[in-house]
């Protein structure tokens, strides 16, 4: 393989399939774990709202892969926009590939027209590559048609927002994570009040709310969310 021009290995280890909450997303879960198991098709297009978990499967993904002694990278597009469209012509000797808001490079032809030659080179090698993006292939502004079919040729899979109980689960689980503990009263109110927001802002909340009880040096309590919640 050759050498990359940049250091691609962007993988986030707190994310990985054990500690991903499937909740209505458990048939995608599937697919992909069966897709890493080198079943076919060997591409995958996910797509969701921000905090529906697309990011985290595709960094599990990842670090299973290498964890089975695999060369696979995480690429995150929107953070790829000032380098080189080439860069994707040195990936073909991976193990498998992860891509990650592939609505970035809509529409940008050098782009569209390095990841359909990238297609080419893993699909006919039979390399898992899995995508995330926010919208549905047909709703992104794809000029290259062909690369268009690509997309869609493994299936394309909608994720589910969490409902109020896997929301719950989630929110105990990174509060563990991050040291706190997070009595269940004190956990549906702050579920009351992100009713209409999706997880992602739910847990940069929760991580405001430790960053605020770091330094003012006062436990996690209701009345503590409530004057977070004012400063929001």
């Amino acid at each position: 393989m050759q050498q990359l021009p940049l250091n691609l290995k962007l993988v986030q280890p707190s994310f990985s399939f054990a500690n991903y909450i499937a909740d209505r997303n458990d048939a995608v879960l599937q697919q992909i774990q069966a897709i890493l198991a080198g079943r076919p098709p060997h591409l995958f297009y996910v797509w969701g709202d921000s905090g529906t978990g697309k990011t985290h499967l595709l960094h599990a993904a990842t670090q299973w892969l290498q964890a089975h002694g695999k060369m696979a990278l995480y690429l995150p597009m929107a953070q790829l926009l000032d380098e080189s469209p080439d860069l994707l012509l040195h990936l073909g000797a991976v193990d498998g590939l992860c891509l990650d808001d592939i609505q970035a490079i809509a529409g940008k032809a050098d782009w569209e027209h390095a990841l359909f030659a990238l297609f080419n080179q893993v699909l006919d090698l039979q390399i898992p590559l899995l995508i995330a993006a926010n919208q549905a292939v047909a709703q992104l502004n794809f000029q290259l048609h062909d690369l268009v079919s690509r997309l869609v040729w493994g299936g394309v899979f909608q994720l589910s927002p969490l409902k109020p109980s896997a929301q719950e689960e989630l929110l105990q689980q990174t509060a563990h994570n991050l040291g706190l503990a997070l009595p269940a009263p004190v956990a549906q109110y702050i579920l009351k009040h992100f009713a209409q927001h999706n997880s992602h802002e739910l847990l940069a909340f929760l991580q405001q709310l430790d960053q605020a009880m770091l330094v003012r040096k006062q436990r996690l309590s209701i009345a503590f969310i409530q004057s977070q919640l004012k400063k929001r």
